[in-house]
């Protein structure tokens, strides 16, 4: 038998009929929204067809990333679907699947003339950027500020789609050397969807992002220091104090806890809704088991010396967990074991916000030192330095990788391309401005 790689996506009209049998098959035993999603599937079956009949690159590269958009359509509006769970989990539908679009389109897309490293876009909120985010099509990035105002752009044209407010602003609490509120405060959820923020008065909001409308709320008696959400967005993390507890979001339930000796800096929940992270301003970190609320793994972040952790996330596939701490280190650990994998000193100064792709290759990490710093996992090198002239606070890369989204101290957030040049020992060094200029 080929490799699916050597055979077109789809080569013949009997494997889109295969694919539409196979929808139909399955619809007898779904959900109710089982029919658009068969309908979506098939119109990206028919796109699919349609790319590769096209000459051109550009439309090549259109049709399939409609077809892409519909294929994520369907995991993430009907997601009790057969058809969502096949996708979500990589299967192949017929002769076609998420995976094998997603590689199609970028096998597909057009030259980009720009050069390397340089700003796609360039946006200005009302104050200082604590939370970047690219939603899981990558059309549509979200900046939040400060004062608790979210912004939704769209990545083509720049264009403010809308906006919303956390009223009275961000948790301002004082938990790391004077560094006061921060990204720790917002959480947005992993593929984008929704966005959850802690108020000054300990209030804590969760969000369409979509939307912007507010979908639930609650209160805690002290102030917040960090929060994160699960992939559904029904349970939440919250670091209140020198707790981290879980919260039911529907039924607005605490459901376990974990303590430290000093206030909760950083949270992060696993993708697979398993384990959770905490991060103390002592320098501890505890990875624990959401169902029973074990601890897993415990360590101290080397040389914190009560700088604290500053950041923490987990990978998209849940077996590595990133954190940057005030002492200028990032570190990567196996979440089995808890051995370190990698470890990074990172920019000039403090360690604000860390990042890994999707596909677990590449880290990204912000630091007060007004630099953003682009690392190879597999070989520990540092591949790209972008300087600022603010502290950068927090960064995010686009779903397929190619691009990364850096927010700053000054209220300014750019979107820059991640291209590297092969085989350099040094790291690539670009500057940016605010007006999109690099250097």
């Amino acid at each position: 038998m080929p490799e699916r790689s050597s055979v077109n996506l789809i080569d013949a009209g009997h494997r889109f009929v295969v694919a539409f049998v196979l929808c139909l098959l399955a619809s007898s035993s779904l959900a109710d929204d089982a029919a658009p999603a068969n309908r979506l599937l098939v119109e990206a079956v028919d796109l699919v067809r349609a790319s590769e009949l096209e000459p051109s690159a550009e439309g090549k590269f259109a049709l399939l990333k409609r077809a892409h958009d519909n294929l994520l359509s369907i995991v993430e509006h009907h997601p009790t679907t057969d058809l969502a769970v096949r996708l979500a989990t990589g299967q192949w539908i017929g002769n076609i699947s998420l995976t094998s679009v997603r590689e199609a389109m970028n096998r597909a897309r057009p030259a980009d003339p720009r050069k390397a490293g340089q700003p796609i876009q360039v946006w200005r909120v009302g104050s200082g950027v604590v939370a970047v985010a690219i939603r899981s099509r990558g059309s549509e990035a979200l900046v939040v500020d400060r004062n608790g105002v979210a912004a939704l752009h769209d990545v083509d044209t720049g264009r403010l789609l809308r906006t919303w407010r956390h009223p009275g602003g961000l948790s301002n609490i004082d938990l790391t050397r004077g560094r006061r509120g921060g990204a720790s405060t917002v959480a947005v959820s992993p593929r984008g969807r929704w966005t959850l923020t802690a108020g000054d008065d300990g209030t804590v909001e969760l969000r369409d992002v979509g939307t912007g409308s507010l979908l639930n709320k609650w209160a805690h008696g002290h102030a917040v220091g960090a929060v994160a959400m699960s992939r559904n967005g029904r349970l939440a993390l919250v670091g209140v104090g020198r707790e981290a507890l879980l919260v039911d979001v529907r039924e607005l339930k605490t459901l376990r806890s974990w303590r430290g000796k000093s206030p909760v800096t950083a949270v992060a929940y696993a993708p697979d809704g398993q384990r959770i992270l905490v991060g103390f301003a002592d320098g501890r970190a505890v990875l624990g088991e959401a169902g029973t609320g074990k601890v897993l793994h415990e360590w101290t972040h080397p040389g914190s010396g009560g700088g604290g952790v500053m950041s923490a996330t987990f990978s998209p596939d849940g077996r590595r967990v990133l954190t940057g701490a005030a002492n200028r280190t990032a570190v990567i650990r196996d979440t089995t074991t808890g051995r370190t994998i990698r470890k990074w000193r990172v920019g000039s100064y403090r360690s604000t916000s860390v990042a890994i792709s999707r596909d677990g290759r590449w880290v990204l990490t912000g630091d007060e030192g007004h630099e953003v710093e682009l690392h190879d996992v597999e070989t520990g090198r540092t591949v790209r330095r972008w300087r600022y002239n603010a502290s950068a606070e927090a960064v995010a890369f686009s779903p397929d990788g190619r691009q990364a989204l850096m927010g700053f101290a000054d209220g300014v957030a750019i979107l820059c391309d991640i291209r590297i040049a092969e085989r350099r020992r040094s790291p690539v060094r670009t500057t940016v401005t605010s007006t999109g200029g690099c250097w």
